[in-house]
C-alpha cells in the first residue's frame, strides 16, 4: 500500500508539473486575482469592482466573487520568486497526496488496515486525476491544458476536496479524544475550503448541519470538538464574507435562485431556461433542447446524477461501495463517527441536487463541463472514510 501511494504522489507531481496551463479557471478566475493582489495590493480595486453586468461588455473575470484563496497563494508566491501563471499547478500534486493520507488518518483508531483500505479506495479513484481517465485515451490527455477533462490541470476541486477531508479526518480525531485543539485544526481547514471555492460555504454549512442532526440522537457526539471547530471556522471565514459583499455578483447570484419558490418550480418540471444561454452558444442549445435535452431539470439531474454512480471508469469503485455503505451505516445509527460520516455524505449530495435545480444554467452546457462530476470530486474524503468506517465490523 506504501509503495502503491508513494507511486501515485510521485506520478501525480510529474503528470500536474507536465501540463501546458491553457485553462480556463487558472487564467481567468485565479491568475487574474492573483495579479490584482499582487500588483495592486487589494481585490478591492476597479478591475474587479467595475466589471459590468451579464448584459455588458468589457468584462475580463466571469465570477468576481469567487474566493481568493488560490489567487492570494499565487500573490505570496510572486513576491518571492515573480509572477508566474503556472505557480497555480505546483501544489495540486500535494492535494492529490492529501486526501488519501486524510482518509487514513480519520479511520486509524478503528484499524490500520481499514485506514489501508480506505486510502487506497481514495487513491486509486481515476476522477482524483482526469475527467473520464479511462475512457479518453492518451490522445485527450496530449491536449489536456486545452481542455477542461483534467483535475490536476490548475482548478479548485482538488483543494477543495482536500481541505475537506482533513477537516473531516480532524473532526474524527477530535471526538475520539475529545481533544478541542483538533478541533480547533479542523475549523482552520474548514475556513480554507471556503477561501477555495464557493462551494466551500455551503460544504461547511453541511458539515454542522451533520453534526447538529447528530445530537438529536441517542450516542451523541461530543460537543467540545465541535463547538471549537464551529468558532474557529466562523473567525476565519468572516473576513473573507466581509470582503466578498463588496465585490460584483454579476453570473451567479445564488443569494436569488436558491429560494423554496424556485426549488418546487424545479421539481415540479421546470424546463431548461434557454435564455440564459450565452448567444455564442444559442443555436447549440436549441438543437439540443429538441433531443435529450429537452428533457426536465429534473430528469435530467437525476440521470447525470446515475450515470456517475454507476460510471466505473471515472470512479473506480468508489461510489457502488458508498452506496453500500449507506445500507449499513442505516443499521448502525446508534455509532456517532458513522452517523455524522452518513450525513455528511448524504448532506452534500442533496446540496449539489437542489444548486444543481436551481442554477440559471444551461444543464446541457454544464455536464458536458464536468458537472456534476466536478462537484461530486468534493465529497471524496468523507465518501472513503464512510465505506471504510461503515464496512468494517464492530469490535465487540
Amino acid at each position: 500500500a506504501a509503495i502503491l501511494l508513494g507511486a501515485l504522489g510521485i506520478g501525480a507531481a510529474a503528470f500536474t508539473l507536465a501540463l501546458p496551463l491553457n485553462d480556463f479557471d487558472p487564467i481567468l478566475h485565479f491568475a487574474y486575482r492573483g495579479k490584482i493582489l499582487h500588483y495592486q495590493g487589494t481585490v478591492l480595486d476597479e478591475a474587479l469592482l467595475g466589471l459590468e453586468g451579464p448584459l455588458g461588455y468589457g468584462r475580463i473575470a466571469t465570477h468576481p466573487n469567487y474566493p481568493l484563496g488560490l489567487p492570494v497563494m499565487e500573490a505570496w508566491a510572486a513576491r518571492l520568486g515573480g509572477w508566474s501563471d503556472r505557480w497555480v499547478q505546483a501544489p495540486l500534486a500535494w492535494w492529490a497526496l492529501c486526501l488519501p493520507g486524510a482518509v487514513a488518518f480519520a479511520l486509524r483508531g478503528i484499524s490500520k488496515e481499514t485506514a489501508r483500505r480506505a486510502a487506497l479506495l481514495a487513491a486509486c479513484t481515476p476522477m482524483i486525476y482526469a475527467r473520464d481517465l479511462f475512457a479518453i485515451g492518451m490522445q485527450d490527455l496530449r491536449e489536456a491544458g486545452l481542455t477542461n477533462r483534467v483535475t490536476l490541470g490548475g482548478g479548485a476541486d482538488l483543494p477543495l476536496a482536500a481541505m475537506l477531508a482533513g477537516a473531516a479526518a480532524l473532526a474524527l480525531a477530535a471526538q475520539r479524544v475529545n481533544c478541542r485543539r483538533a478541533g480547533w485544526c479542523a475549523g482552520l481547514l474548514l475556513a480554507g475550503a471556503v477561501s477555495i471555492k464557493n462551494e466551500g460555504l455551503a460544504l461547511t454549512g453541511v458539515f454542522f448541519a451533520a453534526a447538529l442532526a447528530s445530537f438529536t440522537l441517542p450516542q451523541r457526539p461530543r460537543v467540545r470538538p465541535f463547538l471549537a471547530c464551529a468558532v474557529v471556522a466562523a473567525l476565519g471565514i468572516a473576513p473573507w464574507l466581509t470582503v466578498r459583499a463588496q465585490l460584483p455578483a454579476i453570473d451567479e447570484n445564488y443569494g436569488e435562485q436558491f429560494s423554496i419558490a424556485r426549488v418546487l418550480d424545479a421539481l415540479g418540471g421546470m424546463e431548461e431556461p434557454l435564455e440564459s444561454v450565452p448567444s455564442g452558444m444559442a443555436a447549440e442549445a436549441e438543437a439540443e433542447a429538441v433531443g435529450e435535452a429537452g428533457l426536465q431539470r429534473r430528469v435530467q439531474i437525476a440521470r447525470a446524477f446515475g450515470a456517475e454512480f454507476s460510471d466505473l471508469l471515472t470512479w473506480g469503485l468508489l461510489w457502488p461501495a458508498v452506496l453500500i455503505a449507506f445500507f449499513f451505516a442505516a443499521r448502525r445509527w446508534r455509532e456517532p463517527d458513522i452517523r455524522w460520516l452518513g450525513f455528511l455524505v448524504a448532506g452534500g449530495l442533496t446540496l449539489y441536487v437542489l444548486i444543481l435545480l436551481v442554477t440559471p444554467w444551461f444543464f446541457p452546457s454544464l455536464r458536458d463541463k464536468g458537472i456534476p462530476e466536478r462537484l461530486l470530486l468534493h465529497l471524496l474524503g468523507p465518501s472513503a472514510m464512510l465505506v471504510g468506517a461503515a464496512l468494517t465490523p464492530r469490535t465487540p
